[in-house]
């Protein structure tokens, strides 16, 4: 039993073609509890130490995780995009 693009709970899984075929009941159970969220540019989604809410599954634009130094340089770890995950999360 498939998820259908057409179902209102999984329209965004277009980004994300691999997990149209999962049948598992309990998948489908969270795609059903999945929700947008949707952050201007620029916007911190989780800072480091602090707990992570969300697991993200980026549909469209662009993520960027990075660790800040003390000297308030920033060192991108790597950047992610519509389809991609964020593994930190």
């Amino acid at each position: 039993n498939r998820l259908q693009k057409s179902q209102p709970d999984a329209h965004w899984l277009s980004a994300f073609p691999s997990l149209e075929d999962i049948t598992d009941n309990v998948w489908h159970a969270a795609v059903r509890c999945a929700r947008d969220l949707v952050f201007p540019p620029g916007t911190p989604v989780v800072s480091e130490g602090g707990r992570c809410q969300e697991f993200m599954l980026i549909v469209e634009g662009t993520l960027r995780i990075y660790k800040s130094a003390d000297n308030g340089r920033e060192l991108t770890l790597y950047r992610t995009c519509g389809g991609g995950i964020c593994t930190i999360t």
